[in-house]
């Protein structure tokens, strides 16, 4: 498995006060208690909750948005800067999100999102917060 732990630290001062306990640990906040921390339905607590989590790695990269014909949709994409490229994650995410013009604010969201604007197969509805660092390292 590709170790992205290091990749992300800017210094060997950094690197030598992280704590891995396990996959989590993308130099996180190692105070909080990921296994009990879900995700919000309202978008700000999210991302109140990243810059909490990423307080001490400075390559957290959030991005916030609404769609153009339904305002009321906002997301957030959340990554490590340098781990995917921004052109692809707007190509890919953004700008089809934004340009959707079947989204609308209620409980099908995730669904449309998943089935009819990003084609990836590997989309997954997460709200636990350790589940997600599990899910992509």
């Amino acid at each position: 498995m590709f170790n992205i732990k290091s990749l992300f630290l800017k210094n060997e001062k950094k690197r030598k006060q992280m704590v891995s306990k396990d996959s989590t640990s993308f130099y996180v906040n190692t105070n909080l208690d990921l296994e009990n921390i879900r995700l919000s339905k309202d978008i700000s607590e999210n991302v109140s909750l990243f810059k909490t989590i990423f307080s001490d790695n400075d390559t957290l990269i959030i991005r916030t948005f609404s769609n153009f014909s339904d305002p009321k949709v906002k997301c957030a994409i959340v990554f490590l800067d340098g781990m995917i490229k921004n052109d692809l994650i707007d190509e890919s995410i953004v700008f089809p999100i934004l340009r959707a013009t079947e989204l609308s604010f209620n409980q099908l969201l995730y669904q449309t999102i998943k089935e009819s604007i990003i084609f990836k197969k590997d989309v997954k509805y997460i709200t636990n917060i350790k589940e997600m660092f599990d899910a992509v390292s």
